[in-house]
């Protein structure tokens, strides 16, 4: 059974020669590397050629999903895994893919992920504090295996990805891969978390970067899942919480019912006062964990915005509002 890794990168010079060690160094070699670059300005395409893989190009315009494609079109292996190139995997990564995919029910594969370049207090707090031991964790069950699933580290039989219709091209937010797990998982084959295969990839690495990933990740791509599929929900009691603050206000400048303005300040500032408690007796850092708080206030309101888009609207017309 032949495996293809593909990459899809842009601008990576600074981790794409570990992520490409990381692949040659494997127990069980890969058949082909395959590069996708995205028209990067630095020197990606340059340190990736030191290195025995197959450089293909991308569009100028590409999302996630087209990139991908690209890369599954131009391999020849039964099995397509991919990685970022901001991921490092273990050495038995593809020995673990090659034993895994040796079960014919299995279509797709998940492999455990642990955090990475965790280097600023964001970073530090979220991911190695408030985490366990820095590892991911896999919420996903049985019944819905799709649910913390990942590229970084996954797997997918090639004749399942043209069967399924490829990843969809349109879907600029980065749950093209969910996405066509789902519809493989719709095909009668399992999706398999393999903890014995670990991948060490980067999470988000500031506040920002969270909260678009919360918008766009977790909003706009949980939306459209859950308008095709009927996977997935919002975030609803910050939201409503929100509204309810919105509305209290409203009632205050238009109907002058001044005494729901302590009241809500009141209740705002000892839920806040909570979550800082039960954060920073994990973390010992209750400003960071303020802080935090506020953010987490906020992530959660763009994701609930970015899921009633992304389920109100086809991933075409998405795309094109976005110039992708």
């Amino acid at each position: 059974m032949k495996i293809s890794v593909v990459i899809i990168a842009k601008n990576a010079e600074k981790t794409i020669a570990k992520c490409l060690t990381s692949i040659t160094e494997q127990t069980h070699p890969p058949h082909e590397i395959i590069v996708v670059n995205g028209h990067s300005t630095d020197r990606t395409r340059e340190i990736a050629s030191r290195f025995p893989v197959k450089l293909v190009s991308s569009p100028q315009r590409h999302t996630y999903g087209l990139s991908r494609n690209i890369g599954v079109k131009a391999s020849t292996g039964d099995i397509v895994a991919f990685l970022d190139t901001d991921d490092f995997a273990n050495q038995k990564w593809l020995e673990t893919v090659q034993k895994t995919f040796s079960d014919g029910k299995i279509g797709v594969m998940n492999s455990k992920r642990i955090f990475a370049y965790t280097n600023n207090w964001f970073t530090d707090l979220k991911w190695n504090r408030m985490g366990k031991k820095g590892q991911l964790l896999d919420k996903s069950t049985s019944r819905e295996p799709w649910r913390e699933f990942g590229t970084s580290g996954s797997a997918f039989r090639k004749e399942l990805i043209q069967k399924a219709g490829y990843f969809d091209e349109d879907m600029f937010f980065n749950t093209e891969d969910k996405e066509l797990a789902i519809r493989i998982f719709n095909l009668g084959y399992e999706i398999k978390s393999v903890p014995d295969s670990v991948i060490h990839f980067r999470p988000a690495s500031s506040a920002i970067e969270w909260l678009k990933e919360g918008y766009y990740r977790h909003g706009m791509g949980h939306g459209t899942i859950r308008r095709r599929h009927g996977k997935f929900h919002p975030p609803l009691l910050t939201p409503a919480a929100t509204i309810i603050t919105v509305l209290c206000l409203l009632s205050f400048f238009l109907l002058g019912f001044w005494l729901l303005i302590p009241l809500l300040l009141l209740a705002c500032f000892f839920g806040a006062l909570i979550k800082t408690y039960r954060y920073s007796r994990k973390t010992t850092k209750p400003i960071h964990c303020l802080v935090y708080v506020i953010l987490e206030a906020l992530e959660r309101n763009l994701e609930f915005l970015g899921f009633v888009i992304g389920y109100a609207f086809p991933t075409k017309i998405l795309r094109r509002i976005a110039r992708h």
